[in-house]
């Protein structure tokens, strides 16, 4: 599976026609800046014990991950969020991990998507 799945992006162009690359482009670099408070704010909210902060955080990041098409990021969130409706398991610094390294390959993905449009 890619990193990015482009057809999240994609869809985009039916709705928007001409205007669709400046649009995606917007959408891209949004995420970007975004989700890197995410994910930092998941790993505070970690190191602090704070599993409703941490929980709340990985749900956003969650959703808008799968609008830019951030499968694995979206699905490991998606993992994180319904593991700690209350507390943090004991997998929880594991999936972290896998996050983090899952996120790190999606960023140099879009950041090279955004040089082709």
């Amino acid at each position: 599976m890619d990193i990015i799945d482009r057809s999240a992006l994609d869809a985009y162009r039916e709705v928007m026609g001409e205007e669709a690359d400046s649009f995606i482009a917007d959408i891209v670099q949004t995420y970007l800046t975004n989700s890197q408070t995410l994910m930092a704010q998941l790993s505070r909210a970690f190191q602090a014990g704070d599993v409703v902060t941490f929980h709340r955080t990985a749900h956003t990041l969650k959703s808008s991950s799968a609008t830019v098409g951030a499968t694995k990021v979206s699905e490991l969130a998606l993992a994180l969020e319904k593991a700690t409706p209350s507390e943090f398991p004991a997998n929880t610094e594991n999936l972290l991990a896998d996050l983090k390294q899952a996120y790190q390959e999606a960023i140099i993905a879009l950041e090279q998507f955004l040089k082709t449009i």
